[in-house]
């Protein structure tokens, strides 16, 4: 049984189990979690006695007769404007997290997929076409990306450039600062150590570097709405779903639409050519 259901299930046995006590136990959640994730543990339930049942050891799967109850109000994702977004991008620069945060705001990659990509995943200099990152790890289990729609490779505003090359600079700083300290690992974006950053270094770091913007709390945002703000902001200047769908790894354009995407209008470009229009600052152009 997964963490979740093991923190707050009672000590019942999968085979005196009841549809009806397992009804009592996800309302009982609900009072507490949110929708999505009285819906995440029912499934890991669901999971744990469909294994059971090959097993033998129950004879029926009571779980499928329950339904998710509501739950409590999630915490609203919201994005950055433009003008927040652009505030975002020059008033960080001094900060180490700035190539993160230029990164994931203007390739939409999700952090679990940042905190694992490698300098061999990152392509500055080609020797055809445009700079590009195959966004193809993540820190979940195996190193696998969310889904295979998740797996691409996507091309580089030049302002991404720019940061990277930066990144590169720095982490040699921290390097040669670390000595004997320092872990080679290979990531691109690492703690001053050369290991990789896991979810709670990347919100802490981004809501430091967030203090330094005019007009906004840090403590009002999180990693993740670097992502929503890509996802709105391409929208927002005319990308078609389907397109923005396909930059961010969907597999299709309902997740796009529903959680991801604050603002809408309907037109087409690739997400770096709409990051250079929105936010060329004059970089490198590569």
């Amino acid at each position: 049984m997964c963490q979740a259901c093991a923190a707050g299930a009672r000590a019942w046995k999968l085979r005196d189990l009841s549809a009806a006590e397992v009804d009592q136990w996800l309302a009982e959640l609900s009072l507490s979690h949110s929708t999505r994730t009285v819906q995440e543990i029912r499934a890991c339930l669901n999971r744990s006695v469909k294994r059971a049942m090959a097993r033998d050891k129950v004879k029926r799967n009571v779980v499928e007769l329950t339904e998710v109850p509501t739950g409590q109000a999630g915490r609203r994702s919201k994005s950055l404007s433009a003008e927040q977004a652009d505030d975002v991008l020059t008033k960080t620069t001094l900060d180490r997290l700035h190539s993160y945060i230029v990164v994931s705001l203007l390739t939409g990659a999700r952090t679990e997929e940042l905190r694992a990509l490698g300098w061999e995943h990152v392509h500055l200099d080609p020797d055809s076409g445009p700079p590009y990152l195959e966004v193809w790890r993540s820190v979940r289990a195996h190193g696998d990306t969310k889904t295979r729609k998740s797996r691409r490779t996507l091309a580089l505003a030049s302002l991404c450039v720019d940061a990277l090359r930066v990144q590169r600079v720095q982490q040699a700083k921290d390097q040669l600062a670390a000595g004997e300290r320092w872990t080679e690992t290979g990531l691109v974006f690492t703690t001053r150590l050369g290991t990789g950053m896991n979810a709670a270094n990347v919100r802490r770091d981004l809501r430091r570097a967030l203090a330094l913007v005019p007009g906004l709390d840090p403590a009002d945002w999180t990693p993740r709405e670097l992502r929503h703000s890509f996802v709105s902001l391409l929208s927002d200047a005319g990308v078609p779903l389907g397109d923005i769908a396909q930059l961010v790894g969907h597999s299709g354009t309902t997740v796009t639409e529903l959680v991801y995407r604050h603002q809408i209008r309907p037109v087409i470009q690739t997400g770096a050519t709409v990051m250079d229009r929105l936010f060329g600052h004059g970089g490198s152009g590569a």
